[in-house]
């Protein structure tokens, strides 16, 4: 079947751009099909009435053999099942507490100041990898849950922090291993760092997960998260240029629903 198109991309309203109400529409060509603002607005169109399964329900109806009842009927279903799991879940975090060891003997043998030693001594192992084996809550180390493919670990429990010269971390890790820092009750390995790249002015977060489960296996992820300040730096750079150009808004626009996700998170957490 074949199709004409006729494109108007004119308002039809008296109060509206130049007041006509009556316009001939000469047969589109394939240069005119192919104009950006057409196609922005098709495919924009087209994304928000069909592709979004929430807008749908509120748009025109269309051709399609998805129905509006069937499209409300979805949308309740993933509601009460978003409400159904928040409610499954609700405090549990604030239920797990941690057994905290009172011994005061065992406080002062693992303590973070440095012991002096004499001439004929040197320790048995670096003050790093004795606090290491300090169980620590998110609390005191200020850091949050990390979510993993099988589990949601909290942030806190047993932590080696990488500091210092190359060859002592690696002593530090020997150590770690031959006292079995890792062993069969443990359940995962969470590994995070920053790197900055000084030429492009990036930041990157990577965290490493792996996850060893009941049967034996061991399943890993990585997330790289990259950090950018070229928008801010264009903004003091162009300063009212800079909001001249429309994509430099639709920058903005993202880089401010990242930010509220990132408080609606902290918020939700700190409930």
């Amino acid at each position: 079947m074949e199709k004409f198109y006729f494109i108007c991309q004119k308002w039809l309203a008296v109060e509206k751009e130049d007041g006509f109400i009556e316009r001939i529409l000469p047969l589109a060509d394939e240069y005119q099909k192919q104009e950006f603002s057409y196609v922005l607005s098709k495919q924009a169109y087209h994304s928000i009435s069909e592709g979004h399964l929430w807008f749908s329900i509120f748009s025109p109806p269309s051709p399609n053999k998805f129905t509006r009842v069937q499209r409300c009927t979805c949308c309740f279903v993933l509601l009460l099942t978003a409400m159904f799991l928040n409610i499954l879940y609700y405090d549990q975090i604030k239920e797990a507490h941690t057994q905290i060891n009172n011994d005061q003997q065992a406080v002062e043998f693992i303590d973070e100041d440095h012991v002096k030693l004499n001439d004929d001594e040197d320790y048995l192992h670096s003050i790093e990898v004795c606090i290491s084996f300090i169980c620590k809550t998110s609390n005191q180390l200020d850091t949050y849950i990390y979510t993993g493919k099988h589990q949601t670990y909290n942030s806190g429990r047993y932590v080696y922090e990488f500091r210092g010269r190359l060859n002592y971390l690696r002593n530090n890790l020997s150590q770690l291993h031959q006292l079995n820092w890792i062993d069969s009750q443990t359940r995962a390995i969470i590994i995070q760092f920053t790197l900055y790249n000084s030429n492009s002015q990036l930041f990157i977060s990577i965290n490493l997960l792996t996850e060893f489960l009941s049967t034996g296996g061991i399943k890993s992820q990585s997330r790289f998260e990259p950090i950018s300040f070229q928008e801010i730096q264009s903004l003091i750079k162009l300063k009212i240029v800079y909001f001249r150009n429309v994509w430099s808004f639709i920058n903005l626009g993202i880089i401010s629903c990242s930010w509220t996700n990132i408080g609606i998170y902290i918020w939700r957490y700190r409930e």
